[in-house]
């Protein structure tokens, strides 16, 4: 506006042909430099600070550009108005200075470069005085308003920047302020978030938010790790991170190993005793992801789809490593919660090193896949990706572009980890009441009814699959998820006799679960009635979790005589 308005004599005079370029220039450059602002380069403007009323300065500008000209005319008036508001040009800058307290590196040599400039401009004035004798007031006091606005960030700037060499940043962010100021740190975060939320505008605010600072928080912590001293392989088992004495434990010879009786499973009380240490700023961090409450009742999403998409999606992920480890019920709330989603030739699904949290099946349309911009591999219809977003948050290793019009078919992590955090709490709770219901587990407390339920492993048998054989060392007590088992007896080296079943719910491995408190051998063989599902628990994951079991016995005198009894028969 300032070139704009003084230059307007461009039109009606020509003192020289470098005047005349030089006008030209001026206006045509300030205009391609707005044009590289506001659509060419990412901004960095945050509109939250602005508090600035412009509307001040122009009302200012134009009152004195109209009291205080030399000629009324439209020309002469805009001349003086684009005086007057140069010299105060610099005030929303410094204002915003004064609000973040810094500014970044090309701000400061922009503002350095102005101030030089004005700078000249006094020798001008002087040299033209002596020279021509020419005088100008406006201009001369004009020109000292802004030479002593810039004054201050003049000192400022040699003092840390050309002096010290450090980053331009005021000494306070508020002189006036009785409140103490935010850390610079912090107010860097907050401005590139506030960035970042403007470009993208997230659908999700709060997962958007989550992942950019846990983003900022791995970044961090793995250029500390970077300066940690490395140990060796040997002394890396008997090393204790929080001990003050780092005391080497080595690990026994293997043969010393398999010296040991490996029928009796031994705990050894001879541990180190590790001491905490409170100094915990560069441990290592992994990548995590949002925490879900498994009390909270899951609303699940059901996106209706043609049944020629439900096969495609089943097909694409058949042979997908996530998808083989859920249940059938898991697998269909994964499709039914997949949305639709459409994007539009040359858009990009995925960027390298962002964070994500969709993975993607191809329905349609063709993309292309580029590792630090090299093509790699390229997707069709049934083709899949991003599927890490589904377990953390995690930069995406690969840019996806689409090469045509596409529609994909997404699930969100917070979905997926969901149905999976339902399913496993609801079966958490089901092995819990079972376990309630085992009179050897009656003697422990609610606690260790928990260990016990997250120690419980899966195991599958297929149809007429033997699961124990009469007269096997009894190891293992197993607990029926989904499915049938039959219970044969051979006596007397007769026909096995089919003398029990058992249903989702039941357990076996001898009653009381007598197979984690003795080596008695198998009554009968168990053979699985169709696909069979059990969890099992064994007596060394037992011991190792809670001890040895005649300690837990010995809670419960009634419990202890009677199983002790059951064991004897």
């Amino acid at each position: 506006m300032v070139f704009l308005t003084r230059y307007l004599d461009l039109f009606v005079k020509r003192l020289s042909i470098y005047n005349t370029v030089m006008k030209i220039f001026f206006i045509t450059s300030s205009l391609y430099i707005l044009y590289l602002m506001r659509f060419k380069y990412k901004a960095t403007y945050d509109s939250g600070l602005d508090l600035f009323k412009v509307e001040y300065l122009l009302v200012g500008a134009a009152i004195l550009g109209v009291s205080t000209t030399y000629v009324y005319t439209v020309i002469e008036i805009l001349w003086s108005f684009s005086i007057w508001l140069e010299s105060v040009a610099i005030l929303p800058q410094l204002f915003m200075l004064q609000r973040t307290g810094e500014a970044e590196t090309i701000t400061t040599h922009y503002l350095f470069a102005l101030g030089a400039y004005r700078g000249l401009y006094l020798l001008n004035w002087v040299y033209r005085y002596i020279d021509e004798g020419h005088t100008d007031w406006i201009a001369w006091v004009a020109g000292f308003i802004q030479t002593a606005l810039y004054s201050d960030f003049f000192y400022i700037y040699y003092v840390k920047v050309i002096k010290q060499g450090q980053k331009f940043e005021l000494p306070s962010v508020h002189p006036f302020s009785t409140k103490p100021a935010l850390s610079q740190d912090y107010q860097n975060l907050i401005h590139e978030l506030n960035q970042q939320v403007k470009q993208r505008n997230p659908e999700d605010t709060l997962q958007f938010c989550f992942d950019f600072f846990l983003q900022k928080l791995l970044q961090e912590r793995s250029q500390n790790r970077l300066h940690q001293p490395t140990i060796s392989n040997h002394e890396m088992c008997g090393i204790n991170p929080y001990s003050h004495e780092q005391e080497t434990h080595a690990i026994p010879p293997h043969s010393a190993i398999h010296e040991a009786d490996e029928d009796e499973d031994m705990v050894s009380d001879n541990l180190p005793n590790f001491q905490k240490n409170t100094n915990l700023r560069n441990r290592r961090v992994s990548v995590s992801a949002e925490s879900l409450q498994p009390t909270q009742k899951l609303q699940k999403k059901k996106v209706p789809k043609p049944q020629a998409e439900i096969d495609m999606i089943t097909n694409s992920l058949q042979c997908h490593f996530l998808y083989k480890t859920l249940e059938e019920d898991q697998r269909q709330d994964v499709i039914d919660s997949m949305e639709e989603k459409r994007f539009r030739q040359g858009d990009t699904v995925i960027e390298q090193g962002a964070v994500g949290d969709f993975f993607y099946i191809v329905s349609s349309g063709t993309l292309d896949c580029f590792v630090d911009d090299k093509l790699v591999t390229r997707y069709e219809r049934g083709g899949n990706f991003g599927e890490l977003a589904l377990m953390y948050n995690a930069p995406r290793a690969a840019t996806i572009k689409a090469t045509s019009d596409v529609v994909l078919w997404a699930l969100d992590r917070v979905s997926f980890r969901s149905i999976l955090m339902d399913h496993n709490s609801k079966k958490r709770l089901m092995h819990e009441e079972f376990l309630k219901g085992v009179l050897l587990f009656q003697s422990l407390e609610l606690s260790e009814i928990h260990k016990i339920a997250d120690a419980l492993e899966p195991i599958s048998f297929h149809d007429k699959q033997v699961v124990l054989k009469q007269g096997d060392a009894g190891e293992n007590f197993y607990l029926i998820e989904r499915g049938h088992a039959l219970f044969y007896k051979t006596e007397n080296g007769g026909q096995p006799q089919l003398v029990n079943e058992m249903k989702q719910g039941d357990y076996f491995g001898g009653k009381c679960a007598l197979a984690l408190l003795t080596d008695k051998p198998r009554a009968a063989t168990v053979v699985a009635k169709g696909d069979l599902k059990c969890v099992t628990l064994g007596k060394a994951a037992f011991t190792r979790l809670l001890g040895p079991v005649m300690d837990i016995l010995k809670r419960n005198s009634v419990n202890y005589h009677a199983i002790l009894q059951k064991a004897r028969s």
